[in-house]
């Protein structure tokens, strides 16, 4: 936070007349908005890109808590709530700390929380029927969508590209781009679990698919990089750890998804598809070939998930975040 006030006083010095759209967990502008002396942009937007991390009564970051007949849920989830800020306690103490040593006055409430309620408004790239129900969303928090996909200027399609012609459904894995550095963890379990099916899997590397352990089989295609914008409308499963960027752009391309991942915000995604019947939550990293395969039957299959990703898309496509980034900063 120190060093990102002092880049931004120094920016604002040469032009104070300046807008500031950054990632939520930048804390530069935090100080002066906390009284610490110095120069305020026009108009402070903080965006975030992974699920909601904000204390509610309705939820916490993982769901509703579940409670017995005549047990109160508000009250539930606040003590969840509360549990999970005392384990992030740490972070507020040394928040409140460095704000105080910058002339701020200290924040006094979960870290969480801070990093959407202290800017003038906060932008969450996410849709309503992805992120839990919540009554008590303050009103400087939006839902934005997902931000627009820019494509490639240069991509020639490769040999099989023109075998996805809808003759049997697509199944694609990726381990995004955090994640990717084990592939025995997620693309080859699915690469071995649909050896035998009657699908045609595309694995979307992120690196050299020579690093692969074991050789893909006859109905599987390796790529190191392949557009999704182009990919997703030819696909029919979608198979993720569960990275946000990727599992929205399924989603809202109108793809089932199969999740399975247990770091950074990835359980939060999951826990939201299953909520939502949206796909099915694996819930681990290294699922087992079989696991994968019966998962990616199961939602060929399930007209229930599809009809409630295909009423989702329609949501996203509604909404433009960028539009409703401009209009919070302009208004």
């Amino acid at each position: 936070m120190p060093d990102e006030h002092a880049a931004l006083q120094d920016l604002l010095s040469e032009d104070p007349n300046q807008y500031l759209v950054a990632n939520a967990l930048f804390l530069g502008a935090l100080p002066v908005y906390r009284g610490a002396p110095g120069l305020r942009p026009l108009r402070w937007v903080a965006v975030s890109a992974v699920p909601l991390l904000l204390s509610s009564e309705d939820t916490t970051f993982f769901g509703p808590v579940p409670v017995e007949p005549g047990q109160d849920p508000k009250a539930a989830n606040r003590a969840a709530n509360a549990q999970f800020a005392a384990a992030t306690q740490p972070a507020a103490d040394r928040l409140d700390e460095v704000l105080a040593e910058l002339g701020a006055e200290r924040a006094g409430i979960p870290f969480g929380d801070a990093i959407y309620t202290m800017a003038d408004e906060a932008v969450v790239l996410t849709v309503p029927g992805f992120e839990f129900e919540r009554s008590d969303l303050p009103e400087t928090v939006h839902l934005a969508g997902n931000l627009p996909y820019r494509g490639v200027r240069e991509w020639n399609p490769p040999a099989w590209w023109e075998k996805l012609d809808g003759s049997r459904p697509v199944v694609v894995v990726t381990q995004g781009t955090l994640a990717n550095e084990d592939f025995s963890e997620l693309v080859e379990p699915t690469l071995a679990g649909l050896a035998d099916a009657n699908v045609t899997v595309i694995a979307a590397l992120g690196r050299d698919p020579e690093e692969l352990s074991l050789r893909a089989p006859a109905n599987a295609y390796l790529a190191e990089f392949v557009p999704f914008d182009m990919l997703l409308p030819k696909t029919d499963v979608f198979i993720t750890n569960g990275g946000s960027g990727a599992t929205h752009q399924a989603l809202a391309a109108g793809v089932p998804v199969v999740m399975a991942g247990e770091t950074e915000d990835k359980p939060a995604n999951a826990m939201r598809v299953a909520h939502h019947g949206l796909g099915i939550n694996l819930q681990t990293a290294t699922p087992a070939p079989q696991a994968v395969a019966d998962a990616v039957e199961s939602l060929l299959h399930d007209a229930g998930v599809r009809d409630n990703v295909a009423r989702l898309a329609k949501v996203y496509a509604k909404h433009d975040a960028l539009a409703t980034i401009e209009y919070l900063l302009l208004r």
